[in-house]
């Protein structure tokens, strides 16, 4: 047959197998990785979202506390000369803010003589009178749950009535604070106690 006088094949005419093709359904194995690889990225980033706006929210809790409890303690004892104890045998003062309504409900456990305050980090948060100072001290903070609180202190000069010193089992320093000194205030990564001197 002349290539020249080719013509479309006739209806119901067998067409050569080069001509049969295949159609394909579903995804090629590809498609199906690229999508896995697009839901993982998706995932790694809504769960990083979610942690950032979860320290984020556990940082401006526990500030919130701290200050909330500072205005208490020192509305509660403005006309005392001391807010009692001594630094040697420090008086809890978790009970008299208690009565006295000043712990959020999200912050306080137990009642009565039992009631506890928990930072929103986990751990406990102790209120103590040191004699003409008082102290809050937050236990079992890692570290950069630590640096975070203190970050707002940071170059901040001691002011009547504010905070007067910091410290924990690894360093203790005066205010002003610097980054260097918040870094070894809290050196241990796992368990730092931080105490908040406040006059």
């Amino acid at each position: 047959m002349n290539a020249y006088t080719l013509r479309p094949p006739r209806r119901g005419a067998r067409t050569p197998l080069k001509l049969v093709t295949r159609q394909r359904r579903g995804l090629s194995l590809f498609g199906i990785l690229m999508g896995l690889g697009i839901a993982a990225a998706a995932t790694v980033g809504v769960v990083t979202l979610y942690n950032t706006t979860t320290e984020v929210q556990a940082r401006n809790d526990t500030q919130a506390l701290i200050t909330s409890l500072v205005v208490a303690v020192q509305r509660i004892h403005q006309g005392a000369s001391t807010y009692g104890g001594s630094s040697g045998t420090p008086a809890a003062l978790e009970t008299v803010l208690n009565v006295r309504g000043a712990i959020p409900a999200s912050a306080k456990t137990g009642s009565g003589n039992n009631v506890r305050i928990r930072h929103a980090f986990g751990g406990r948060l102790r209120v103590q009178g040191v004699g003409d100072r008082f102290r809050i001290t937050l236990n079992n903070l890692q570290q950069e749950n630590c640096t975070q609180v203190l970050d707002p202190y940071v170059g901040q000069a001691r002011s009547a009535g504010g905070l007067w010193s910091v410290s924990t089992a690894s360093d203790s320093d005066d205010l002003p604070l610097t980054v260097a000194e918040v870094a070894a205030i809290c050196a241990d990564a796992d368990d730092n106690d931080l105490v908040l001197e406040f006059e």
